[in-house]
């Protein structure tokens, strides 16, 4: 790889023009997906394309498929409005590379070191210059050969580091030699790759050049003090050290008086005050009562404050430590220590507490004890004592790693940051501070810091959407903020189209900015990595479950385990951070954790068993959500169910309330579990959970949410071939009624005429009652009440036969309000007070309330107002703890009604008013009637 070049069977093809070598780079980058016209010309042009730039695209096209010999258009195939380059994977050196380095970090990862070493070396064989040298003036092809070099250079660091490792103990082998050539090559063009200077020192060691390795840590030392302000970090200072005490021994070439003079001539690493803080990020924002929390701990004098940050990956932890610690560090004269402890970090190897004394006594001159652990801390307790200095702990693995490094005295500050709760340190009166993601407020100001505040509010549509995708992490708003700063020219809504376009699971691909620090999959990979195989299965899993949030019943649906094993599992996950608690019993994780937890399960469990799992987890809700329904809804007939499969069990739900409170926290969650199951196939589930909405969805309001609820259950039981089954009579049923509810009578009479017709094939009286119950309330809210109460009459017939008290009680009610909607309010009120004594036998909060407001309208036709806003009191208190907000909208109308007909112009007013705020929620045009009462009131 390099410079642009192809070849047709063996033979090379001229790219002499670069705009035509910048197309084939592009549509090679982007090899086998369609790339549409309008995006290929701002790639192409990306500043001022010229009028004729689709036309010119064209030729270019046609250019070079006669160089390939394409005129067919096989290899360069137009799509709907653009073109996809169809070559396989073995066609594309780039593509090559990637599948030569994956065979090879698979192979290291498998303990195959030879292998790896080979794979690693054919992948580095097919580089022969710069990426895409050449054509780097195409926007997107200069971020494309960043991306490729920096690829080129993370492997060219494993190859190496693979071959020291397969050296280490042949003394003979000698292949530092080999290596050196092509790190000195990598820390030429990026000198700041911290890991290609250490394997260089080690290369050059190895090679017997230690005056040379010597030679390179000054070179690197100088580099990163002048450029960046730091030293280097631990792992090559302890490569330096052993050179220097190496330095007593002849080496090979018995070189020992020139080792002595580089001993001589080599830097001093630590000076007299230790200043080791990083520089803190030039984009931190917010956090303020974090800070306000931290500016307590400086002026703590009994004893040594310790500040531990916790947090997800990618939340800001080591930002906000850096940016308290350099605007605290004035207070601390006797210096600053820091130390990254790397207890999430891509090596998977955190530094041993013994390890870490010695680092940060060596920032004092002084040389620790080896081996013994207590005398090591006696040491460095003993040197920090007496002294006022801040010590920085980053990365912390857990409270283990970090309790040997606190002071023993007061007069020091420990800022201590972790991916895991270290709740362990509250033992040693630490400050426990966990952060969450940023508001939508405070990630659109971090946007702003990257690229100025006037272009985050000239695209503010754009910007929103980028902090919606981005989920509010910083990281992820990190790196689209530096992405879109390097290109000031392109529209914010271009990053955000590219965000959106990805999907969920893309994203995490848009999201890579190329070093493992700030890629946002590698950085969740740390943390994943340190997982029990039990708590990484359920994390994949839960990348299953459609979220936002999940309770522990669910989850242990989910993993198909009893509730008991799975709890601790789920502790693990909130302890790294990779779910959060946000409310008690329920965890939740943020959009891009779930895309990844969701491309594991991919890449990890089979389909099959990812279908398990979400059959489980829809088991499960059926079951409960049955169970829920039941309580809030008594005279519902569920449909039937299978007994419960091994590993799943119901959530236990009491009374009206728990399952009001069920359905509160669940119901976003059933709603998307419909649309899933649907999708893939599991048909049962998805009609049966349509049941299950049904009754709380219409009692909230979200009929629009019901509606699309029951279209979905409806093509599910359409999809199970059984024409009269279950599934069709409840979908139908379902859906006639979603669509009634918003006025869509043809449709709702449709599909409850198919729902009635399957009914009485069964032979079912309930469910013919039930159905002639839907009609009623049909033809009532078309004002045609004389229908209604024909339905309503065949109704209370059929439950009746069929002995349904539920059933009996709601159309005696139906009979009695449609009677008085027609003025005959001598037959309605026996049949109202019949199921008022039904539903209070029967405990239906609902039912009771619902007939206490048709007696009280029946009152109010009789002139009975007093005796009517009894009622309509008795019904309100009743609606709102059966959560049915709309229809206590309805009777706050019927009281003001009754107020109004009474002559009590004040309380008119306040229950209309009450009214209007209710039913404002349902739509624009639901108060309208109740707001014009009010307005002829004033």
């Amino acid at each position: 790889m390099g410079a642009i070049e192809a070849s047709v069977d063996g033979r090379p093809v001229p790219l002499a023009a670069t705009k035509v070598r910048a197309l084939l780079a592009v549509l090679a980058c982007r090899r086998d997906q369609p790339l549409d016209r309008d995006w290929l010309v701002d790639a192409m042009w990306p500043v001022d394309p010229p009028h004729s730039a689709r036309q010119t695209l064209a030729h270019y096209v046609w250019r070079l498929r006669r160089l390939l010999a394409d005129e067919a258009g096989q290899v360069i195939r137009s799509v709907p409005d653009g073109y996809r380059l169809a070559v396989g994977a073995d066609d594309v050196d780039a593509a090559v590379f990637e599948r030569r380095a994956a065979a090879g970090r698979a192979a290291a990862v498998a303990g195959d070191v030879a292998s790896a070493i080979d794979e690693l070396s054919a992948a580095l064989a097919l580089w022969r210059g710069p990426a895409l040298a050449g054509v780097l003036s195409v926007p997107v092809l200069a971020e494309a050969a960043q991306a490729l070099d920096k690829r080129r250079w993370d492997v060219t660091e494993a190859w190496a580091e693979l071959c020291l490792e397969a050296e280490a103990g042949d003394a003979d082998a000698g292949r530092g030699n080999d290596l050196v050539p092509a790190l000195e090559h990598v820390v030429a063009v990026d000198p700041y790759r911290e890991r290609a200077w250490r394997l260089l020192l080690l290369a050059l060691a190895r090679a017997g050049r230690r005056p040379e390795a010597l030679a390179a840590y000054r070179r690197m030392w100088r580099t990163f003090t002048d450029g960046l302000g730091i030293e280097p970090g631990t792992a090559v200072r302890d490569v330096h050290a052993r050179l220097l005490a190496e330095d007593k021994v002849e080496d090979r070439a018995g070189n020992t008086a020139g080792n002595r003079a580089e001993l001589r001539s080599g830097p001093r690493v630590a000076p007299p005050v230790p200043r080791q803080l990083p520089a803190a990020g030039r984009h931190f924002v917010n956090r303020s009562a974090e800070l306000a929390q931290l500016a307590h701990l400086v002026t703590e004098t009994a004893a040594v404050p310790i500040g531990a940050m916790s947090g997800t990956a990618g939340v800001g932890k080591s930002a906000l430590a850096l940016h308290f610690a350099q605007r605290v560090a004035a207070d601390f004269p006797d210096g600053q220590l820091y130390l990254n402890l790397r207890g999430f970090d891509p090596a998977g190897q955190p530094v041993g507490p013994a390890e870490a004394i010695r680092s940060l006594l060596a920032a004092f001159g002084v040389v620790g004890p080896p081996g013994d652990l207590d005398a090591q801390a006696a040491l460095y307790r003993s040197t920090l004592a007496g002294r006022r200095l801040l010590v920085l702990l980053d990365n912390a693995r857990d409270t283990d790693q970090v309790r040997p490094l606190l002071p023993g005295t007061p007069g020091c500050l420990v800022l201590v940051t972790s991916r895991s709760q270290l709740t362990g340190l509250a033992a040693e009166g630490a400050l426990l501070i966990t952060l969450g993601l940023f508001s939508a407020d405070v990630s659109r100001e971090l946007l702003a810091r990257h690229l100025g505040a006037g272009r985050v509010t000239r695209d503010a549509d754009a910007a929103r959407v980028i902090v919606e995708r981005c989920a509010r992490l910083p990281l992820a708003l990190t790196t689209v903020g530096a992405r879109a700063a390097a290109h000031p020219t392109f529209p914010l809504a271009r990053f955000a189209d590219e965000l959106t376009d990805a999907g969920a699971a893309g994203r995490l691909d848009v999201l890579d900015a190329g070093d493992s620090a700030t890629r946002t999959r590698a950085v969740f990979s740390w943390s994943y990595r340190f997982l029990g195989a039990p708590t990484a299965r359920l994390f994949r899993l839960l990348g299953v479950h459609t979220g936002p949030d999940i309770a522990l019943p669910a989850a242990a649906g989910l993993a198909g385990a009893p509730a008991a094993r799975v709890r601790p599992l789920l502790a693990e996950l909130a302890r790294l951070h990779l779910i959060g608690e946000d409310r008690p019993g329920r965890f939740a994780f943020h959009d891009l954790l779930r895309a990844y937890a969701d491309e594991l399960a991919r890449a990890t469990d089979s389909a099959e068993e990812r279908r398990a799992a979400l059959l489980r987890v829809s088991v499960h809700y059926v079951h409960t959500g049955i169970a829920a329904a039941q309580l809030i809804d008594p005279g519902r007939q569920p449909p039937p169910l299978a007994p419960l499969p091994d590993g799943v069990e119901a959530q236990p739900l009491h009374d009206y309330a728990g399952a009001i409170a069920w359905f509160d926290a669940e119901w976003p969650i059933l709603v998307r579990m419909v649309r899933r199951c649907a999708d893939v196939g599991l048909c049962d589930p998805a009609w049966q959970l349509g049941w299950v909405l049904y009754s709380y969805l219409d009692r909230r309001g979200h009929f629009q949410e019901n509606l699309a609820v029951q279209r979905t259950g409806l093509d599910a039981a359409t999809a199970t071939g059984d024409a009269d089954g279950d599934g069709m009579y409840h979908a139908n049923s379902g859906l006639g009624r979603a669509y009634g509810r918003l006025g869509a009578f043809d449709d709702a009479e449709r599909h409850l005429g198919a729902a009635m017709a399957i009914a009485r094939r069964q032979g079912s009286h309930g469910r013919q009652g039930s159905l002639h119950g839907t009609l009623t309330q049909l033809n009532e809210n078309r004002g045609d009440h004389e229908a209604a109460l024909r339905h309503a009459r065949e109704g209370l017939h059929h439950m009746e036969l069929q002995d349904h008290k539920q059933g009996i009680a709601a159309l005696s009610n139906a009979v009695g309000w449609c009677s008085a909607q027609l003025g005959d309010y001598a037959t309605a009120l026996p049949y109202c007070e019949r199921a008022l004594a039904l539903v209070q036998q029967i405990g239906d909060v609902h039912g009771i309330a619902n007939t206490w407001d048709s007696i009280g309208v029946i009152y109010h036709g009789l002139g009975r107002y007093d005796e009517a806003i009894r009622c309509f009191h008795e019904a309100l208190p009743l609606m709102r703890a059966a959560g049915a907000a709309w229809i206590e909208g309805v009777t706050l109308t019927h009281l003001g009604d009754a107020y109004a007909a009474a002559g009590d112009r004040d309380r008119v007013r306040h229950a209309w008013t009450g009214a209007v705020e209710i039913l404002d929620r349902r739509g624009p045009d639901a108060a309208a009637e109740v707001r014009a009462k009010l307005a002829a009131l004033s």
